[in-house]
């Protein structure tokens, strides 16, 4: 998913593309399930957040204007686990050097009150 969002997102018919849309609900559903918190244990947790993270972004300049990992994310009920994720994600975001077709921090300027909660 992550190696997806370097290809401009123009480029649709790209295989990559193809493959990624084929297994993107299945890890949305594995990693950001609020009534099954993804884990391997807690001698991985460092791994799983930062794979949670990548998975994240890697949603939000794929499809930004659809995004179910960040409506998951700002539930205020689901787990605080979600919540660190969307945090570190949207600070990723601010901070690293962006390709031209990734999506500006504004994205989410709409979503402020419920980030603030």
């Amino acid at each position: 998913c992550k190696a997806a969002t370097y290809i401009n997102n123009k480029d649709s018919n790209n295989v990559l593309f193809v493959m990624v849309q084929s297994v993107i609900g299945d890890l949305k559903q594995i990693l950001f399930n609020p009534s099954k918190p993804f884990s391997r244990g807690q001698d991985k947790i460092n791994f799983d957040l930062e794979l949670m993270i990548e998975f994240f972004l890697a949603c939000l300049r794929l499809n930004p204007h659809n995004n179910e990992v960040l409506k998951a994310c700002l539930n205020l009920s689901s787990p605080a686990m979600f919540h660190y994720v969307l945090v570190k994600a949207l600070y990723r975001i601010i901070t690293q050097k962006r390709l031209a077709w990734w999506p500006q921090i504004d994205i989410v300027y709409s979503r402020a009150g419920e980030l603030r909660n």
